[in-house]
């Protein structure tokens, strides 16, 4: 008496793709939950103006100035003369580039200034101030 079953025995040839889509969905959410707590440069707050434009670019070198009035290079803390240095180095390459500078609102126009003028020094010829949009009232 031999018992057979409705089943073939064999080699599965399918894939289930059941659980490679549900951790496919996890890491996507875990991706957009950790993107949005990301902080994005050097967290300066800036002044408002009524034509605000967005500057991220990605020809764009970054200079942010906080309240204590510490000078960073895309996040690297820089002092005036290695900040100088630096732009020029990253000028010659020959891709015409712009620099954006963010400064906080409260950093006086005089140290603004000295940071655009050694961008000026080394060879920057395109500069832009980074504000954010002016409330309408």
């Amino acid at each position: 008496m031999s018992l057979r079953t409705s089943q073939r025995e064999g080699v599965i040839s399918e894939i289930n793709v059941t659980p490679m889509a549900d951790i496919l969905i996890v890491l996507l959410l875990i991706f957009m939950v950790v993107t949005t707590l990301v902080v994005h440069g050097i967290p300066v707050a800036l002044p408002a103006a009524r034509n605000a434009r967005s500057d991220r670019a990605p020809q764009r070198i970054q200079i942010a100035i906080d309240k204590e009035e510490h000078t960073f290079l895309e996040e690297i803390p820089m002092d005036p003369v290695a900040l100088g240095a630096e732009v020029r180095s990253r000028l010659e390459g020959g891709a015409e580039r712009t620099i954006t500078l963010r400064a906080d609102a409260e950093v006086p126009f005089g140290a603004v200034s000295r940071i655009l003028e050694i961008c000026r020094q080394n060879g920057a010829l395109d500069m832009a101030l980074s504000t954010v949009p002016k409330a309408q009232s």
